[in-house]
């Protein structure tokens, strides 16, 4: 009898298993739809994002990312002879089921900005694209942001400076990501120029706040 119900017990842990397994295979249902400048989302968090006219829609992705989380990506940019100078990067994400056990943490990164009323942890960097394509992992959300731009002709960098703003919903499983993104040549500046000893190291966080004033004016949020 022991047996039996030792053999029962491990066919329905299998069960499970596969079932949490082939949950996490499959994105699911896509949160957020665009008409003109304006995101609507029916999930956390719901609500609109409307982005300044000087944008336009390039598009979105959806997947899962890394079998781990439900990712849905929306493009916005202005774009000059196929350049891409600036970009608004919206990104929906949440852990999957099979990853109960998992949460964002961004304790590291102060809430600075606020952004309909809602406050959101921020951080910035400055990347030379080229060189991170080398790197970068497949299947990742940067893969699939270049892929979106690569797929209309538009090039990115070859170096920009960019802002994440993250909030979390209240199990901090799931987030709303917005990237403002800036080429840097607009300034007639390289990522290199910000690193120490570099020409615009000493203007660096003087850079960084007119960054942070540019990406929240270019967005009108209305979200619970």
């Amino acid at each position: 009898m022991k047996t039996i119900q030792s053999r029962a017990r491990q066919t329905l842990l299998v069960f499970v298993a596969v079932t949490m397994t082939s949950v996490g295979s499959c994105a699911l249902a896509a949160q957020g739809e665009v008409s003109g400048q304006t995101l609507t989302s029916n999930a956390f968090p719901v609500g609109s994002i409307t982005v300044d006219a000087k944008f336009k829609y390039i598009g979105k992705s959806e997947f899962v990312l890394y079998d781990v989380a439900d990712c849905e990506i929306h493009l916005f940019a202005q774009i000059e002879n196929n350049v891409v100078q600036r970009y608004y990067w919206i990104q929906f994400e949440g852990y999957l089921p099979h990853k109960w056990f998992s949460s964002y943490n961004y304790g590291d990164d102060p809430q600075r900005v606020i952004l309909g009323g809602h406050a959101f942890h921020e951080r910035s960097w400055f990347t030379n694209v080229d060189e991170r394509r080398k790197s970068m992992k497949p299947g990742s959300d940067s893969a699939a942001v270049l892929k979106l731009f690569d797929a209309k002709g538009y090039r990115v960098g070859p170096s920009v400076v960019q802002l994440r703003m993250v909030r979390l919903d209240e199990s901090k499983r799931k987030e709303l990501m917005i990237i403002y993104s800036e080429n840097l040549a607009l300034h007639g500046l390289t990522a290199a120029d910000f690193a120490v000893g570099g020409k615009a190291a000493e203007t660096k966080v003087a850079h960084l706040e007119g960054l942070r004033q540019r990406a929240v004016s270019g967005l009108k949020m209305e979200m619970k």
